[in-house]
């Protein structure tokens, strides 16, 4: 049991420092302003995080550029194909760029869909958007993630919390028809060109899990298989123990002469009945007839009349409930050791057979 103990107790506690270590490695927070104006949309994000350095990326669609507020093109912060990486090695965490030629005119509709957020090793738990323009009309907003996690818009702003893993972000924001004047038009339908670009951007993890993060879920998976192994063998041990105990019991009964006699069962059988949950159909089984002969009414009848007269039970408040007396319980438990004893015992009698009916 030291053992048990001590690998329960080793399991408890890699599974609290994994996870206080998940909790405490994703408090971070990431609040995003976005504006869309005539000549570009303007984005501020800013990164509330106790680590020194963390870096996320973007996603834009083909023929968007991204430029620093000044005007500068960011192609230094270029990853591959139409992503961009902002990456933070220490001081301020906070970032503001445009994205020109990201507003599309479509057949029915007007708008855009972009990647405003591709998470990397250090992941956030808290992302606040919020959405402004120069355009009159209100937007149809959606958010997609990677995890399938969903936010509502109101006025403009939504957020998701709680964020547990990292996760991928995109954003879809609809207008209608005729609203972007000189955007490029494509030929085809708004919902169609969100689709495909949720498709091209797979809203899915650019880089490979971190050493600490890897480490992190090892240690999870050792503690879950520690306590899973340790809860069986426990199981294991305490059928063993229990099966060893109503053993020794019931040889210390059967020097004693205080067995329970097979033959008294007809006498006792409303004790497993009433208080082991029985079935009549058991109790049919037992006496060797149909469920719905008289035979199990008149015996059990017959046995609830002669244990109420020897105090085995007694009536309560109502005439339709009856309780257990003391000699009660010792009876219906010497009946139980009995069955305990009989079902791990290889060789057994046709009278023990039958007798064994009543709880299988």
């Amino acid at each position: 049991m030291k053992k048990f103990r001590f690998l329960i107790i080793f399991s408890a506690i890699i599974m609290f420092m994994a996870g206080f270590n998940a909790h405490a490695t994703s408090e971070n927070k990431m609040t995003y302003k976005m504006n869309l104006m005539e000549d570009a949309m303007y984005v501020d994000v800013k990164i509330e995080t106790e680590h020194t350095g963390f870096k996320f990326g973007i996603d834009v669609p083909e023929g968007a550029e991204v430029y620093d507020v000044e005007g500068k093109s960011l192609r230094d912060n270029f990853l591959s194909g139409t992503k961009y990486i902002f990456d933070f090695n220490g001081g301020d965490k906070e970032v503001s760029y445009k994205i020109k030629g990201l507003p599309k005119a479509f057949k029915r509709a007007d708008g855009f869909v972009f990647g405003l957020y591709r998470s990397f090793n250090t992941h956030i738990n808290t992302i606040e958007i919020a959405y402004e323009s120069v355009y009159f009309d209100e937007p149809v907003y959606e958010l997609f993630t990677s995890k399938g996690l969903n936010a509502t818009f109101e006025d403009g702003k939504t957020g998701l919390y709680e964020i547990d893993e990292p996760i991928d972000i995109a954003i879809g924001i609809k207008y209608p028809k005729n609203e972007f004047v000189n955007a490029p038009y494509e030929d085809m339908d708004y919902d169609d060109y969100r689709n495909d670009e949720l498709m091209r951007t797979q809203i899915t993890r650019i880089d490979k899990p971190g050493v600490s993060e890897l480490v992190l879920k090892g240690l999870i998976a050792v503690a879950l298989l520690a306590f899973i192994v340790v809860g069986f063998l426990m199981t294991k041990n305490q059928r063993f123990r229990n099966k060893f105990r109503i053993k020794k019991k019931y040889e210390e009964k059967e020097k004693s002469g205080k067995t329970f006699d097979l033959k008294d069962l007809d006498e006792y059988i409303y004790l497993v009945y009433q208080f082991y949950d029985t079935k009549e159909d058991k109790v049919a089984s037992y006496l060797g007839v149909d469920e719905a002969d008289k035979l199990v009414e008149e015996k059990l009848n017959a046995s609830y009349e002669a244990l109420l007269k020897k105090g085995y039970i007694e009536k309560e408040d109502s005439d339709y409930s009856v309780s257990l007396t003391k000699k009660g319980r010792l009876k219906l438990e010497e009946i139980l050791i009995k069955k305990e004893y009989l079902l791990g015992q290889d060789d057994i009698s046709d009278e023990e057979e039958k007798f064994l009916r009543l709880f299988r």
